[in-house]
């Protein structure tokens, strides 16, 4: 009724009824992240809460919330920063920023002054002018229902 991460609360509901999923090597999914800092606190904070709202609401605990997936992201962090040592430094802002917005999430959260049903949007992630292919302005849900129905059979 209430639930913030509505792609993930979908995982949940998969995975609980026990149903058969399948990975789909070719599946491509366009989706428009944030272009500014302040877009990507907003998404990540918002994401965050939810996943802990899903994790309380029904106990299923998405990968992001598993150590053993956030270690795995950390690991490819570093093996990007080894391949790209110039670039390290983005890797570094980038980890302090997520890290600081699952912070504002997990406050959020235990201090129920922000519950994010009405999401403050990131403005930057719906901006599709500067776009230069129609293929990469497929908005993220529909991308996510054709690769539920590639995973579930349906056509």
């Amino acid at each position: 009724k209430d639930i913030v991460a509505d792609e993930a609360y979908i995982e949940a509901i998969v995975q609980k009824r026990k149903m058969k999923t399948i990975n789909v090597n070719d599946a491509i999914v366009f989706n428009k992240g944030p272009e500014n800092i302040m877009d990507f606190i907003k998404q990540v904070r918002r994401h965050f809460f939810g996943h802990l709202q899903i994790k309380r609401k029904i106990g299923y605990s998405v990968s992001s919330l598993k150590i053993s997936e956030v270690k795995k992201a950390f690991i490819e962090l570093a093996r990007v920063s080894i391949k790209n040592p110039l670039k390290v430094h983005y890797c570094i802002v980038y980890i302090f920023l997520e890290i600081f917005a699952r912070f504002l999430g997990f406050l959020d959260f235990v201090s129920g002054r922000k519950n994010h049903i009405l999401w403050d949007i990131a403005w930057s992630t719906k901006d599709l002018r500067n776009i230069k292919s129609f293929k990469t302005a497929i908005l993220q849900y529909v991308s996510f229902i054709n690769f539920c129905q590639a995973k579930l059979g349906i056509t």
